[in-house]
């Protein structure tokens, strides 16, 4: 029997990483890559790596687990170059997955040096470790946030991005320039994938969707800044880790080439007030909502939607998940977990 295609994911414990684990260990043998260095999401990490029966080694550098056997994972950072280089070259991946980086809006102003170093370094380290083995393979996580303030509500990809109103924006758009600049310059493709708004199970502690179910399960208050009238385009997790396989398992059968330094959009395409959000948490959960309104908080776009047409013209695929559904998924976990 002919061995599974490896794909390595660096972030493979985050949000989407663990869910992306899950998605692609069917089909193929992953590696993953992780420095679990985010303090606030210690235990999440905990949790998450249960799910795929592992537990890193407090003296290896790798460690396996028993959901997925033939599946590998370092604790390793991204800015450690020499480590990366070593894992990459040991491993032969045909595809890399890079969603290792710093998140948050607004906590990319407290510490942005350390957002520039993690999203921006880091990358560039991945794209060079690319360079220099010849992955020819590379996909990797940008965000909405490089849309800034739009004058519309529906961004496409051929929208001009350059005002970001946060660090983070900024760094994720500084990666997709960089990856135009490592194709004009060594000719190495790779695909960016701007995520928008995704919540679902193994949701980050920080975002909407977990945030406002466990404060309502506590009966603590929750807060909605612009007034409750943020509009965001709530993206199923199911979805885009659907959608990166039918991206990669293209690439791999030759049904899909990468195109020198694309992005796609990856939405759920319906925006929605944040004040819908919080009543289909409370259907779904049966929890009752405490609100507070605030004012808009500096670096927030106050609304963002996805043209996915792009992707679905490459993939045929479109992201089909309703927010009912979702969250009704999501609320389901969260109550066994």
């Amino acid at each position: 029997m002919a061995q599974a295609p490896t794909v390595l994911i660096t972030g493979f414990a985050g949000f989407i990483g663990t869910n992306l684990v899950h998605e692609l260990s069917t089909d193929f043998r992953v590696v993953g890559i992780d420095n679990f260095g985010v303090a606030a999401y210690a235990e999440h990490y905990v949790h998450r790596l249960k799910s795929l029966g592992a537990q890193p080694s407090e003296t290896e550098p790798s460690f396996s687990g028993q959901v997925y056997p033939d599946n590998v994972y370092y604790r390793a950072d991204v800015l450690d170059l020499p480590s990366l280089s070593r894992i990459v070259e040991k491993e032969q991946p045909q595809v890399i997955v890079h969603l290792a980086a710093l998140t948050g809006v607004r906590q990319s102003f407290e510490n942005p040096a350390t957002y520039i170093a993690t999203n921006i370094t880091g990358t560039v380290n991945v794209f060079e470790v690319a360079k220099q083995l010849g992955i020819k393979h590379l996909l990797y996580a940008s965000s909405s946030s490089v849309y800034g303030q739009q004058s519309g509500t529906v961004f496409a990809e051929n929208d001009l991005t350059h005002s970001p109103l946060s660090v983070y924006g900024a760094t994720k758009l500084a990666d997709e320039l960089m990856a135009h600049t490592y194709y004009n310059t060594f000719g190495l493709s790779s695909t960016g994938f701007r995520f928008f708004t995704v919540y679902g199970p193994w949701n980050r502690p920080d975002m909407a969707a977990y945030l406002f179910l466990d404060k309502m399960k506590r009966q603590e208050p929750i807060t909605l800044f612009h007034g409750g009238k943020m509009v965001r385009d709530f993206t199923y997790v199911g979805d885009v880790v659907q959608a990166l396989k039918r991206y990669a398992s293209g690439l791999l059968a030759g049904e899909a080439e990468a195109k020198g330094a694309e992005v796609f959009n990856i939405g759920g395409g319906h925006s929605v007030f944040v004040e819908e959000l919080v009543a289909e948490l409370e259907r779904a959960s049966g929890y009752a909502a405490i609100i507070e309104y605030a004012v808009h908080q500096a670096g927030d776009m106050t609304a963002t939607g996805a043209d996915t047409s792009h992707l679905e013209s490459r993939i045929n695929y479109r992201p089909d998940t309703s927010l009912p559904d979702g969250i009704a998924l999501m609320v389901k976990w969260f109550k066994g977990n």
